[in-house]
């Protein structure tokens, strides 16, 4: 997840709890609730009944996921279950809320949990568990990582932990960690790692027979992941051998019902855009982005298998070649980063040349989008956000290297996006500062005094 993700989205201009956010679109509620029961907001959550943590503030809690235009019908459902049993439990409480927890950049471990039910006890658990299962056959949601799902239902899922908090111990950086007492009365931590987890000693009681865990290589279809490029909540992107072939492939994973964006379209949409997008470029500009190989569809997961392009991203390459932030520079040192810059913004600009002749737009060209090769050029990657150049641009972008709102709307340029971007790729590289002079224009002052003696070539300026 993105540190800081939810206090900046907010506000415009500084950090909030995302409980202060002015209007987080439409509220979720019950459609029927019991007379003279009213809910309390907690957070970015909505609590039904109160606390009702059984003896030791902990035990099996019961996690329903929904997708975005079902999550009302969703909530109904359980909350006339949970209203008829007497069981606390909470939900989102606003789109906005939801759209933040499943995001591309949410945290994993959370993601999915649109509504949290907390049973007193194992027979209760279990009488709802199957209740939940029967009411909401035929929905569909992402999974939740952290829990195991009940037997074949696709959004009710359930794990073992502490109660909303209620039991936790101080760390040694003062933060606080949820825990849990084991089968042997241990405290121990409440894991919260994106993975089923049982405490020693506790089994589970809803299934025949364990699973056992998976050991040895991962093989998704022909391919043999030997290592995770990242991870997020859209999922993961790995690095892996075709066994076919021993190719090196680049693998991108697009999980069901979950890394949504603000306009709601989620991962899986995205990733078969992209295909498509690749596909088009492939054939009619071959190079000018990663070929495209195969995408399938995995279980409830999308992949797309693409050639694998080494290289570093510009973010890396800039952190570990600018001269410009070392005490012992020179006027040679800073020369020659000046060259390396104009090489790269000359790629730059040839890739996007040769995309926008093909008829398409990258739209968010952004240093982490940009892998410098080890002969020192460079190669567009994360065709997420391309488009058609006869079509709207993606509302998808990287703050800082994409056109104000006041500027989106001053024409109808269709390179628009691109244009500013690389524009902003070449501040990047020679003050990065983009976002910091929007909120504070006297910093230019102080940066042309910082930058006076090392003044780049008029060339890189544009």
């Amino acid at each position: 997840m993105l540190e800081g993700f939810g206090e900046a989205l907010a506000d415009g201009e500084y950090h909030l709890p995302l409980t202060r956010v002015a209007d987080p679109g439409p509220r979720f509620t019950p459609g029927e609730v019991p007379p003279g029961l009213r809910g309390s907001a907690q957070g970015i959550w909505t609590v039904w009944g109160g606390r009702r943590t059984g003896p030791v503030g902990q035990g099996w809690k019961i996690h329903v996921s929904a997708r975005l235009e079902r999550a009302q019908h969703v909530l109904d459902t359980v909350a006339g279950i949970c209203f008829s049993e007497g069981v606390p439990f909470k939900h989102l409480s606003a789109r906005l809320f939801f759209l933040f927890l499943h995001h591309k950049h949410a945290a994993r471990a959370q993601s999915g949990k649109f509504c949290a039910v907390y049973p007193p006890d194992t027979a209760t658990a279990r009488r709802l568990l199957e209740r939940l299962r029967d009411a909401l056959d035929g929905e569909e949601g992402p999974y939740v990582l952290t829990d195991r799902r009940f037997r074949d239902s696709r959004t009710v899922h359930y794990r073992y932990g502490s109660f909303d908090g209620a039991r936790s111990r101080l760390r040694a950086d003062g933060t606080r960690e949820g825990t849990v007492r084991d089968g042997s009365g241990r405290e121990v931590a409440d894991s919260r790692l994106p993975a089923f987890h049982l405490p020693d000693g506790i089994t589970d009681p809803f299934v025949e027979r364990e699973e056992e865990p998976h050991a040895g290589q991962i093989l998704i279809r022909d391919y043999e992941v030997t290592g995770a490029v990242r991870l997020s909540n859209a999922g993961g992107a790995y690095r892996a051998r075709d066994r076919r072939t021993g190719r090196t492939v680049f693998l991108k994973e697009a999980r069901a019902h979950n890394g949504l964006v603000f306009d709601g379209t989620d991962a899986r949409r995205r990733l078969r855009h992209e295909y498509g997008v690749l596909r088009a470029l492939h054939a009619a500009a071959p190079g000018v982005a990663p070929e495209p190989l195969e995408h399938f569809t995995e279980w409830e997961h999308d992949f797309l298998v693409t050639e694998y392009v080494a290289g570093q991203p510009l973010t890396g390459w800039l952190s570990r070649s600018t001269p410009l932030a070392r005490a012992d520079r020179t006027a040679g040192s800073v020369a020659a980063y000046h060259e390396a810059c104009r090489r790269l913004l000359a790629g730059l600009d040839a890739s996007l040349e040769r995309l926008h002749a093909a008829g398409y737009r990258f739209g968010d060209v952004s240093p982490g989008n940009i892998l410098v090769t080890a002969s020192g050029g460079i190669r567009l990657v994360d065709f997420e956000a391309a488009s058609a150049l006869s079509a709207a641009p993606s509302g998808m972008g990287t703050p800082g290297f994409t056109p104000p709102p006041g500027l989106r709307g001053s024409g109808t340029d269709p390179l628009l996006r691109d244009r500013y971007g690389a524009s902003a790729v070449a501040l990047a590289l020679l003050a990065p500062c983009h976002e910091i002079a929007e909120h504070a224009p006297a910093n230019l002052a102080l940066l042309r005094r910082d930058l006076a003696d090392v003044a780049p070539p008029r060339d890189l300026w544009r």
